[in-house]
């Protein structure tokens, strides 16, 4: 819930836009999608200040793997979660 909140957030803050969140499952993860069209304000790491910046730096710590995908006008935002025991790997 964290994951999603933060990147909820970042649509409607950055992108001032509305989202459709999608969940897709496979054997090794959940990939949770918040799609907005809004393709020119792509999500970034920066620095945190006093004002914000923090949100993708917990998305990058918890999450398996997370990016920004832009296709036909509209932004991808994803993150993925492992569906494996808490050992197993991470990718970027």
């Amino acid at each position: 819930m964290l994951l999603a909140s933060e990147l909820a957030t970042n649509a409607v803050i950055h992108a001032n836009s509305t989202f459709e969140v999608r969940v897709v499952e496979s054997p090794e993860a959940f990939r949770v999608e918040f799609v907005n069209d809004s393709p020119d304000m792509i999500a970034a790491l920066r620095e945190p200040s006093e004002h914000g910046g923090r949100g993708l730096h917990i998305v990058d710590t918890l999450a398996r793997a997370w990016g920004t995908e832009v296709m036909d006008g509209q932004k991808v935002v994803w993150f993925e979660l492992s569906t494996q025991p808490s050992g197993a790997a991470r990718r970027r």
